[in-house]
Order: C-alpha cells, then structure tokens, then sequence
C-alpha cells in the first residue's frame, strides 16, 4: 500500500517501516513491538487465491478404490491434500496418470466465500485408470484389526505441500484394506490465476 499521509490509514497497528530504498506500512503489535504477519497460505485466502474441493466416498470395498484426479492448468499450484476413512486402508499420491475417463467433476469453492474468483484447474472423482503414473507418496492409514466391535479410523493431514506443474494430471488414490470403508478425500490449492 501506498499512502502520501499517514493519516489516511484506520488501522491502529499500522506503522511506518523502511525496507531497503522504500518507504512502507507493516503492522506492529503495540506492546511486544513485534511485526504482526501470516503465513502464505492464510494470506492467499485474505488474497482470495485459494481455494478447495472435497468428495466423500459412502461405501468402498476390500482393495476398492477411492480416487480423485486433478488437473492443473497453465499456472503452477501449491497444494496439499487430506484422506480420512472409517477403516484402514493405503493413500498413494501419483503424477501423469493414463486415464481413459477424467470421472465426474467435483465442485471446488473459493475460500474466500465473497470472493467471485474460480479455480483454472479441475478436480474429478472416480476417474477410469489406465496407469496411475509416477507414485510420489505412500502412507499406511488406519489400524489392522478392524471390526464391527473394535473400529479403527485413519486420518492423514499434510502439511507437507507439493508445488505441482503445469498442464499435469495428479491423482490422490486411497485402495481400503477393509470392507464397507467410509472415505473421504479433499484438497487445497492456491497460486493459481482466475478467471
């Protein structure tokens, strides 16, 4: 932000700094004096350039499968990903899978909820797979053991994320060790333009 007075700004914590050569605002907290920031990811929702998609898959099978494919245009996306099942079962993450049918679109929303901005890149469910691809990632999710009397959930959140490129097929693909597996599979992604 640029502001010829600083009397201009109604922000309270909003003090003048120097970087460099430039003359800027950076909020200061009063008492600690400290820089008040946020990280990247956060700030891309204030920025309006994030955004998310999710599928729940009802009932999946011993050695079924639940899978989302996604599409990333012409502009790099920093993504990350989360799995969650009533059961056990093994997440894998692929690039360049060979599909012969993308599956069935999945609705992604901006986080930013007031935000008219949309997604350039694409997220299916339940894709026909060729050829998962080149496998990136692997993790053993839930407990063995499961019964009606002793469920055991898994959970997979990744705060690892993956810069993914451009023009690129990826797939996020959970295969259940247990019948009747409740799954749900989601992602975000920011950095991307919109339309």
């Amino acid at each position: 932000m640029e502001f010829s007075n600083i009397n201009e700004i109604k922000d309270d914590y909003l003090q003048p700094v120097i970087l460099g050569d430039t003359k800027a605002y950076a909020r200061i907290e009063p008492r600690s004096k400290m820089l008040m920031t946020i990280d990247i990811g956060h700030a891309k929702i204030h920025l309006q350039e994030n955004y998310a998609g999710s599928h729940y898959f009802e009932s999946v099978a011993t050695n079924g499968v639940a899978c989302l494919h996604i599409k990333i245009s012409s502009v790099k996306a920093h993504f990350t990903f989360e799995c969650a099942s009533s059961k056990n079962g093994v997440l894998r993450f692929y690039e360049n899978p060979t599909l012969s049918n993308d599956g069935t679109l999945v609705p992604t929303y901006n986080s930013d909820r007031s935000s008219t901005y949309k997604a350039l890149s694409s997220v299916y469910h339940t894709p026909t797979i060729t050829n998962a691809g080149t496998q990136l990632y692997i993790e053993s999710i839930g407990g063995d053991g499961v019964s009606q009397n002793s469920p055991v959930t898994g959970r997979s959140k990744h705060d690892r994320e993956f810069i993914l490129n451009t023009n690129t097929s990826y797939l996020i693909h959970y295969t259940s060790l247990s019948d009747t597996n409740r799954v749900s599979l989601s992602m975000n992604a920011y950095g991307e333009y919109y339309e």
